[in-house]
């Protein structure tokens, strides 16, 4: 007899929880090159780009997932 099983591959989530979020913006928020750019998560984008060159990281960054961590980890009492 044949048995069949179903495997559901899920690819790795890149979703990072919420103190991690606020650590992100946390230091984000106290960098004095990028805080100013702080509600401009696109313009963020190309200084992580390069900073992770520089380091030899070749991950590819998302935009949308940067505004999301900054979103997520601001307090909800404090504007950008």
């Amino acid at each position: 007899m044949n048995a069949y099983v179903n495997i559901k591959h899920t690819p790795t989530s890149t979703r990072i929880s919420s103190p991690l979020s606020r650590l992100f913006w946390l230091s984000c928020k106290h960098n004095e090159v990028i805080s100013p750019l702080l509600g401009k998560p696109y313009k963020l984008l190309s200084i992580f780009e390069q900073w992770a060159s520089t380091e030899g990281i070749t991950d590819k960054f998302s935009g949308d997932t940067l505004k999301t961590a900054l979103e997520r980890g601001s307090p909800t009492s404090v504007p950008y």
